[in-house]
């Protein structure tokens, strides 16, 4: 059926003022439910290549195999962050921290972050576990805070790094890629969300972290979920309770320290004091793990 003149136009107006950097894909899905137009993804394309809004794509390159995706959820998680004006450019860059599971795609934690780091990365991890159990195994890039490496390429040193003590306390095994085509699936995952999450903030009209956060987790990742999560190809879960775990505790930050003369722990400008026990008159010089 023939579009009529007036939907065209509305389509060129969306397109033009609202809806100017995101992709087509992403437009006409805008189109479709928020805007109710009835028209195909084909003709919408068409028209905004046949008005000069989007340039006719080149041809695909060369079909590479990917890798087999684990059979059950929580086989397999990846974690990821990416650095990137969000918000615009005028409000500065921010890392997204998210973790995926690998048997079907589901997008399980993201949170914008000043930076990823031990913290930010094992609070994502902690989510995780509280909200859907233990999971086997983690499949992440090769930085500092997740592992150190004496060579550049070698094997990844886990001995005194707190991520990795946690993921041993947790039973997880983790996977240190070693490039960005190993870690396909999450770059996939991360360009997709970089195609559509800034250009959603923008069109929602947020420009604070605060209210970017509660819009990722109450608005995009419930439609991402939606959109591109597949049935695992075993419908049973491997993600499981861990009974006299407590998760919080297994999760926090661990700093070997040296208690003072006057019973006192001091640690990048704090005290804190230690109380006083039945068992000793007192504590100072004593070695201490501040949690």
């Amino acid at each position: 059926a023939r579009v009529a003149a007036a939907t065209q136009a509305e389509i060129l107006r969306l397109r033009e003022d609202v809806y100017f950097d995101f992709s087509v894909k992403h437009f006409h899905e805008k189109l479709v439910e928020k805007h109710e137009l009835k028209v195909s993804y084909t003709y919408t394309k068409s028209l905004l290549q046949q008005s000069g809004l989007v340039e006719v794509g080149r041809a695909r390159g060369q079909h590479r195999k990917r890798r087999e995706r684990r059979p059950m959820r929580g086989m397999m998680l990846h974690m990821d962050g990416s650095k990137h004006p969000w918000l615009g450019r005028e409000h500065g860059e921010r890392d997204l921290i998210a973790i995926l599971d690998d048997a079907n795609g589901e997008l399980l934690h993201a949170a914008f972050v000043p930076e990823e780091d031990t913290r930010t990365c094992l609070q994502g991890v902690q989510e995780v576990v509280q909200q859907h159990g233990g999971f086997a195994e983690l499949y992440v890039d090769r930085g500092s805070h997740f592992g150190r490496t004496a060579v550049a390429g070698g094997p990844v040193i886990e001995e005194g790094v707190q991520f990795a003590r946690v993921m041993r306390r947790l039973g997880v095994r983790v996977i240190y890629a070693r490039s960005p085509q190993a870690r396909g699936r999450s770059e996939r995952a991360f360009g997709t969300i970089q195609n559509r999450l800034p250009q959603e903030l923008r069109a929602a009209g947020i420009v604070d972290w605060e209210r970017a956060n509660t819009y990722l987790k109450e608005v995009f990742t419930v439609d991402f979920n939606k959109r591109f999560t597949i049935e695992p190809a075993d419908a049973s879960s491997a993600f499981m309770a861990l009974a006299g775990v407590d998760i919080t505790r297994a999760c926090a930050l661990e700093h070997d320290v040296s208690v003072g003369g006057d019973n006192v722990i001091r640690w990048q400008r704090r005290d804190w004091p230690v109380p006083r026990h039945a068992t000793r008159p007192t504590f100072a010089r004593c070695r201490a793990l501040l949690v």
